[in-house]
């Protein structure tokens, strides 16, 4: 009687996998529809108040999704694409606040020299090396 219930029950679970399957597609889909309304609304909101402050806000978002994606990748690949996004964006994100204000562009090249010092002293050690 065992047997006959586990058999039902992986009959049951390989029925559900498929469409669990779809349905976490879909989940994501519009978990991530929602995700980047959410960022444009943000970034809308803060360009009403100032459109350097949405300026600001969307490079930051790049850099981190650059640092995220070169962190958390094994691909070699997706490593360099972080990297390139992330060093693309500050390269465009500090010319523009040397443009509006040389205070902020300072600002922005001394907050860099700081992350890349705690990046360079932190005890992580890459196993590549």
């Amino acid at each position: 009687m065992v047997r006959g219930v586990t058999t039902q029950q992986t009959q049951a679970e390989n029925g559900i996998s498929h469409v669990d399957s779809r349905g976490r597609v879909g989940r994501e889909a519009v978990g991530l529809l929602l995700l980047s309304l959410g960022v444009l609304g943000v970034l809308l909101a803060l360009a009403t108040w100032h459109w350097l402050a949405a300026l600001i806000a969307a490079h930051v978002g790049l850099i981190a999704c650059g640092v995220i994606a070169r962190r958390t990748s094994s691909s070699r690949f997706k490593q360099d694409l972080g990297t390139i996004v992330a060093c693309s964006s500050c390269g465009g994100l500090i010319p523009v606040l040397f443009g509006v204000a040389p205070t902020l562009g300072w600002l922005a090249v001394s907050l860099l020299a700081v992350a890349a010092g705690l990046w360079l002293s932190s005890s992580r050690v890459d196993e590549e090396a």
